[in-house]
């Protein structure tokens, strides 16, 4: 798996409020969303009104085609002309090694009944010290599975 993320930072000279700015960034985040398939949001300098920074993201299988995803959403936006791009950094990284293991519980005290059930494990655990909010759904009758289907 290949994750590349972008950093930018444009210029809006011609924002004269928060309101300008907002306009801009979202006709920006709008058409690169409608385009292409990556992530996009404003990531940092909310409240300044000249200056934007966004964020990208894509996920692929092959580094060079995140890559050059990525600079084709960066000409794309700069070929707007809505505001100039002051500075760009790209980056891109592959995850190959995930550690796989048991599933287990967000307590992590072992499986859940569910999990135990359909991998056959049925060692006795200690006791839950979760929330009895969220030990009550996770023993909820509904959320058992229908033995008959």
């Amino acid at each position: 798996m290949v994750v590349g993320v972008a950093r930018l930072v444009l210029a809006l000279g011609q924002a004269r409020s928060l309101k300008d700015k907002r306009q801009v960034v979202r006709r920006i985040v709008d058409r690169v969303r409608a385009r292409f398939l990556v992530a996009i949001a404003e990531v940092d300098d909310h409240d300044l009104w000249q200056k934007a920074t966004l964020g990208l993201a894509a996920v692929g299988a092959d580094g060079t085609h995140v890559r050059s995803m990525l600079d084709e959403v960066l000409r794309f936006i700069e070929d707007l002309y809505l505001a100039p791009v002051v500075q760009s950094e790209v980056q891109v990284e592959t995850y190959r090694d995930f550690a796989t293991g048991p599933l287990e519980s967000p307590a992590s005290n072992g499986p859940n009944a569910f999990t135990r059930e359909l991998i056959g494990d049925d060692a006795p655990r200690e006791p839950s010290r979760r929330p009895a909010a969220q030990q009550d759904i996770e023993d909820a009758p509904w959320a058992e599975p229908d033995e008959g289907r």
